[in-house]
């Protein structure tokens, strides 16, 4: 019978990874979401960010069982009630080892510090990244046009006009293919980018596409244009871009957080103020001591109190997933390094 019994367990392999795999990948998405949003609060409060990876997840599992059959057969007095025993016990083992790495060094300087290159950014832009979203976050000028930008004690200073307005020219002529990119191999394994602007005289877009060339300062016949990260208006036949660090990026939605009452007052942070862009997120906050909000995307406490981007502000959320993407063009890959924090969970 315990011969039977163990031949007939199914492998338990295939079914823990169908099982398992979404509910990880779920757990580190909702993982590097709240990590992500505080840093964002902890730079409104001039705190420093600070990262952890999660560089590897192993899993053991193990099943057993038994089944026991004892008789006194050879009795003089048999009685099946009290001289047969059927016995039985099963158990399942699971010991999960999750190995974190701090982000420290020279990969905090890369991650953290170093400007998003112009054709990591285009390309997400060119893979389906919300066009006017991801450029209104990772950049800080375009050929002279300033974004906005929030420096030391949390000082801002407002998007110009033109900017926003460029912004959102670029991403509605690039969701319409009349604007495309071409990456070229570099040295040092670098890519060069080239925008390219479909040549059709006949296009009802004409219109919008030399109102484009005019605020970045662009000769109006030009159609194939190099992209190259600099700080300045350019020499009319380039477009030149000052992109951000993840920091300054972060640094930037800080000013989006909504600090609980009294804080400002209280000297803990600084009162902020600057007009929503399209690269905004609403950041709203409580003291609820252990008590996360209901109906939130993602939620982080800092200091005995909550901050949270609702469940229903879609603007918000959209920018939020931009930003995750942006962080990937960051993150490094490859082995990990050391320290590491291994933590067996049984």
């Amino acid at each position: 019978m315990a011969a039977a019994a163990v031949s007939a367990c199914t492998a338990l392999g295939p079914s823990v990874v169908q099982r398992d795999q979404p509910h990880y990948a779920d757990a580190l998405s909702e993982a590097s979401k709240q990590q992500l949003l505080l840093n964002i609060v902890k730079l409104r409060y001039l705190d420093a960010p600070a990262l952890i990876s999660v560089s590897q997840i192993v899993a053991g599992y193990s099943r057993s069982g038994s089944v026991t059959l004892g008789s006194q057969v050879l009795s003089d007095n048999l009685n099946l009630a009290d001289d047969i025993a059927v016995g039985g016990s099963a158990s399942f083992l699971e010991s999960p080892t999750a190995t974190y790495v701090p982000i420290k060094g020279a990969d905090y300087a890369r991650v953290l510090l170093t400007p998003v290159s112009p054709s990591d950014l285009f390309a997400l832009v060119d893979g389906g990244a919300p066009a006017e979203v991801a450029l209104t976050l990772a950049l800080g000028t375009i050929n002279g046009l300033v974004n906005r930008q929030v420096g030391a004690n949390n000082a801002v200073r407002d998007v110009e006009p033109e900017f926003s307005e460029a912004m959102g020219l670029l991403a509605g002529l690039i969701a319409e293919r009349e604007i495309g990119f071409r990456f070229d191999p570099g040295g040092e394994g670098l890519r060069s980018v080239t925008l390219l602007i479909r040549d059709d005289p006949t296009s009802a877009t004409v219109p919008r596409i030399q109102r484009l060339l005019k605020l970045l300062r662009l000769k109006p016949e030009s159609r194939v244009v190099p992209v190259r990260y600099g700080f300045g208006r350019g020499a009319g036949e380039e477009i030149v871009v000052d992109t951000r660090s993840f920091l300054q990026i972060l640094s930037n939605l800080s000013a989006d957080v909504q600090p609980p009452e009294g804080h400002i007052e209280a000297g803990l942070t600084v009162a902020v103020d600057t007009a929503p862009t399209i690269g905004s997120i609403r950041i709203l906050s409580s003291f609820r001591p252990l008590v996360p909000p209901s109906e939130s995307y993602v939620s982080a406490a800092y200091r005995g109190n909550w901050f949270w981007i609702a469940e229903d502000d879609l603007r918000s959320k959209r920018v939020f997933s931009v930003l995750l993407m942006l962080l990937s063009l960051f993150e490094r890959t490859g082995p990990a390094a050391t320290p590491v924090i291994a933590i067996p969970t049984r």
